[in-house]
């Protein structure tokens, strides 16, 4: 693990997550900036967390932290954060930010029926901490998960069903969302996977009740007959 100081205005990051602690003692709440990295050749990837108060610097920056794929994201909420290894590693790692190169636990995000078609979770949007949802480009299931379960078997505790954005090439291709007023807005790219990725079907926002797990339907004509915002 390599720790970096860096002076304000010497440096540009892009933070994928930002996590907040009470210090002990103090009223203050402290920001922490929690940065999945990759290799220039994508041979490996890592995560770095860096000091984002005071505003205006300096930064202490610590860098390749757990080594692992180049294909990762980030997810926080409160003083945890999560790692989500995407194609064909499959899974999902908890973190506390006082302790950033230590796994709380690791999960699969594979069911029995994927069979050997990686998953490819891409993001983890929260409710609460008990509460969040992972969405995997792969599937056209989403998982409803309890990411505060101490074991595996607790984690998945529900499922949403996309099936129905599905194109040609089976999948819906579920990217990423935000919780906003009580509603999941999941993006649905609906690319074909069997042509380069080719966007050749119109994309979608499926919304979802975070209250009960179904799909609202947005009373959005379209020409597919679909719940969601074309």
């Amino acid at each position: 693990m390599r720790r970096i100081k860096f002076k304000s205005g010497l440096a540009c990051l892009i933070f994928a997550a930002l996590l907040f602690a009470a210090i002990p003692g103090f009223c203050a709440v402290t920001q922490t900036a929690v940065i999945a990295t990759a290799a220039a050749d994508y041979s490996s990837g890592a995560h770095a967390v860096a000091s984002v108060d005071p505003v205006g610097g300096p930064r202490v920056v610590e860098t390749e932290i757990l080594p692992t794929i180049s294909d990762i994201g980030v997810a926080a909420y409160g003083q945890y954060f999560y790692r989500i290894e995407k194609f064909s590693a499959d899974n999902i790692t908890k973190f506390d930010i006082s302790a950033p190169d230590t796994a709380i636990w690791q999960y699969s995000t594979m069911d029995a029926d994927d069979g050997d078609t990686s998953c490819n979770p891409h993001s983890m949007i929260f409710v609460s901490a008990e509460k969040a949802y992972v969405l995997r480009l792969g599937s056209t299931k989403a998982w409803i998960v309890n990411p505060a379960a101490t074991t595996e078997d607790d984690f998945k505790i529900g499922e949403l069903d996309l099936s129905d954005y599905a194109d040609s090439d089976g999948i819906p291709e579920m990217d990423t969302g935000v919780i906003v007023d009580g509603k999941l807005f999941i993006t649905v790219k609906r690319v074909d996977r069997n042509n380069s990725w080719a966007p050749t079907n119109t994309a979608y926002i499926a919304v979802f009740d975070t209250s009960t797990d179904i799909e609202i339907d947005t009373g959005i004509t379209n020409a597919d007959g679909l719940k969601g915002i074309p």
